[in-house]
């Protein structure tokens, strides 16, 4: 039977997918890239070490707390960090992969590891004292249900910092894409605002920063493979997917070179905000 022929309810179109579709193909996608994302995710550990610096900050010497969660924690290689903060962390990914990948390489009592949707957390109310997240949640469709679930489940005394993608990130890719005349797959990420509203509408007090960061390429292969090789080759609107032949990677390498290129090297930008939260202390209530 060809596709043509498939029953309707068989055949997807790429507007048909749906958000557990989405979700399924960024686990598998993350969970393939297990393996070899640690020694891939440079710009992700400049980026994952920033927003740790901001905890340690903030806390200023204070005692740890008793629980910390790292949600979307990929291969585990930060959520040990996090016991410098806290007696307990557990790390919760979307993917089995990376979740089977840190229960292989970090087995330490004090850590526990669980298979978890961001938008659905499997944890009691009031059991978090902090929240942390680096590069995982932009894959979101609503940042408003994952602000809802950390106001759920974190103490009243607890705190939280994201660090999240938000829209200007990959600009250079996105506008090189554009030369071929044809639209680009480029995921488009939330604004900063909107994770902002989010966080505040769920009832905390929030403080945003944002900041970037830029990795370095030889050539325009080696720009997609550090996407594609940290799992982040998800194209959320699979409509917009248009094959490359050898042609095409030659004028988007060409003209990636002469817009953006310095040194013979290729720059791939983040836009990343960090996004810090609390609940409001009684003193502060009017």
């Amino acid at each position: 039977m060809n596709a043509s022929a498939m029953p309707q309810s068989v055949v997807k179109t790429p507007q048909a997918l749906s958000e557990s579709d989405i979700k399924q193909r960024i686990a598998c996608r993350f969970g393939e890239a297990a393996a070899m994302y640690d020694d891939h995710a440079l710009v992700q550990k400049e980026i994952a070490d920033h927003a740790l610096s901001l905890i340690a900050n903030s806390r200023n010497g204070q005692a740890k707390f008793a629980y910390a969660i790292d949600i979307g924690c990929g291969t585990g290689a930060f959520t040990g960090r996090l016991l410098e903060f806290a007696h307990r962390a557990t790390g919760l990914d979307l993917a089995q992969g990376m979740i089977h990948f840190a229960q292989k390489h970090y087995a330490q009592k004090q850590l526990s590891w669980t298979v978890s949707d961001a938008e659905a957390l499997p944890l009691a109310e009031q059991s978090i004292d902090l929240i942390y997240s680096s590069m995982a949640l932009q894959w979101l469709s609503q940042a408003e249900k994952v602000a809802k679930e950390c106001f759920r489940i974190i103490s009243n005394t607890g705190q939280g910092t994201l660090a999240v993608v938000v829209d200007g990130s990959l600009n250079e890719l996105n506008y090189c894409w554009q030369s071929l005349a044809q639209s680009s797959p480029v995921n488009r990420f939330m604004p900063v605002k909107s994770w902002f509203n989010a966080f505040k509408n769920a009832g905390f007090e929030v403080q945003v920063q944002q900041k970037r960061f830029t990795s370095w390429h030889q050539n325009i292969f080696a720009v997609l493979h550090s996407i594609k090789d940290i799992g982040a080759g998800v194209v959320l609107d699979a409509g917009q997917q248009t094959p490359l032949n050898k042609t095409k990677l030659k004028t988007l390498n060409s003209v990636y070179k002469d817009k953006f290129g310095q040194e013979n090297k290729l720059p791939l930008s983040w836009q990343i905000a960090f996004i810090n939260f609390h609940k409001p202390q009684p003193e502060n209530i009017d």
